[in-house]
């Protein structure tokens, strides 16, 4: 009995114990921080009671782990201003992440960087938030680090860069922004009158009014991802002199819900003088009202200057470039419609550089995923259909330039009566475009016929 007491009294203890060390975990937060101090996942979650200010020339350091809560009490008054140095230090397997003790969007204002701050953002969320990520006007580019941002459930804006510097080029690298359908919410926000250099690089964009809005600034949008909302890129310029929009490597997909909206938007001030130019290369534009549309007075329009090497289907081509070079055609992606836009093995996508992957057209390069049944899409290797074979092409039908397509005695190549890749010179019917080498291996008795799927094929099918 004795025995049974002692081990009763040492588990009681011993939960009690863990009570306490959970109840330690926590660390409150409030007012000026006027030395270094280094927060850890030991001291996780750091609760912010009121508005938290690092001093000039003070360096607050973030370890992977750590979570950082605003009070929910009051929350919407509070943030985390920064007249030093941020340096936040999250993992890909271990974030940092600063949120609030409530559950929506706007508990609490997010981080602002001061004219005197610097902020170093590695693999950072940040959630139930007014604006994430505010910088005031006179942060140089040298100021301003982020490799992987995350953010969900805002209320305004994801990263608002206010107006930045003409000098340095700022750069924004892996931002994962979600906004709210129903609302004007912006990914990324600049508002300069005399223009700095902005780059994007490896983001995903989902949902948003604005994804990137800016005036006056010079563009750099590479390997990014559009999914869903109103504008992808929105600019306009009332800068006396030039600027410009260029992107690459990029993906749009259903981006606008009016003719007015669309993957790239823009224009400039109606005067001679104000110049804005935009360049679109290596991109894939899917279901989405524009490629892009010049807002503006017509008679001053955005220079259109380049669209090159991209793959269009299921969007309207309102401005025409004065120098462009892309394909018409279903991307044939994996699953757009759950967010994967990861180009298949007969994807078009791969038309330019079907060698190096690197260089598939999009965000991201094609990985080796299979198209799936059928013959519709374009081949790049060489396939022979054996004796007897049905193959039944879906769409369009494009062997391209190196590759053969070999169809043995008896084979039968069928074409749907409407077409899935939705593009070739007629939108809406199937066609097989040879650039490469067909090969149809038919005998007097063994012939190899190429027809409709309808079951009375007619004329026309």
């Amino acid at each position: 009995m004795k025995l049974f007491l002692r081990a009763l009294s040492l588990f009681v203890v011993s939960v009690l114990s863990l009570f306490a060390a959970d109840a330690k975990a926590a660390t409150t937060v409030s007012g000026a921080i006027n030395f270094d101090q280094t927060w850890t996942a030991a001291g996780s979650p750091y609760i912010l009671d009121g508005s938290v200010s690092v001093a000039s020339g003070v360096t607050l350091t973030v370890q992977s782990g750590v979570t950082v809560q605003a009070r929910s009490s009051v929350a919407l008054t509070y943030e985390l201003l920064v007249n030093g140095n941020l340096v936040v230090s999250g993992t890909t397997g271990s974030p940092v992440i600063f949120t609030s003790q409530g559950s929506a969007a706007n508990q609490w204002k997010g981080i602002r960087v001061a004219s005197t701050g610097t902020v170093n953002l590695a693999n950072t969320q940040i959630n139930n938030v007014d604006s994430a990520l505010r910088i005031d006007s006179g942060v140089p580019a040298t100021a301003l680090t982020v490799n992987g941002l995350k953010v969900e459930r805002m209320n305004s804006t994801a990263v608002n860069l206010g107006t930045i510097a003409s000098t340095g080029t700022y750069t924004l690298n892996g931002l994962d922004v979600t906004c709210t359908a129903a609302s004007t919410h912006y990914g990324v926000q600049v508002a300069s009158t005399t223009p700095g250099t902005l780059v994007v690089n490896n983001s995903r964009f989902k949902d948003c009014y604005y994804a990137i809005y800016q005036t006056a600034t010079n563009l750099t949008v590479d390997h990014s991802i559009f999914n869903g909302g109103r504008h992808g890129v929105y600019f306009y310029t009332s800068y006396y002199g030039s600027v410009s929009t260029t992107v690459t490597y990029s993906t749009f997909y259903n981006v606008g819900t009016t003719a007015l909206e669309g993957a790239v938007v823009g224009s400039r001030y109606a005067s001679t003088g104000y110049n804005a130019y935009v360049y679109l290369s290596d991109s894939l534009f899917g279901a989405s009202q524009n490629v892009f549309r010049d807002a503006g007075s017509v008679s001053y329009p955005v220079s259109f200057s380049g669209f090159n090497r991209s793959v269009v289907w299921s969007t309207v081509f309102s401005q025409s470039a004065s120098f462009s070079t892309f394909l018409r055609y279903n991307a044939l992606l994996k699953d757009p419609a759950n967010g994967d836009f990861t180009p298949t093995e007969r994807s078009p996508a791969r038309y330019y550089f079907p060698a190096d992957p690197t260089k598939t057209v999009g965000a991201v390069p094609y990985a080796g995923d299979p198209t799936g049944a059928g013959l519709h899409g374009f081949w790049y290797t060489n396939q022979i259909f054996g004796p007897g074979s049905v193959s039944d092409a879906s769409g369009d039908v494009v062997i391209t330039s190196g590759a053969k397509l070999t169809f043995q005695p008896n084979a039968t190549i069928r074409f749907a009566t409407t077409d899935s890749m939705a593009g070739g010179l007629d939108t809406t019917k199937a066609e097989l475009r040879v650039e490469g080498t067909l090969e149809l291996d038919g005998t007097n008795t063994n012939k190899v016929r190429v027809t409709s799927v309808a079951t009375t094929p007619a004329r026309g099918d």
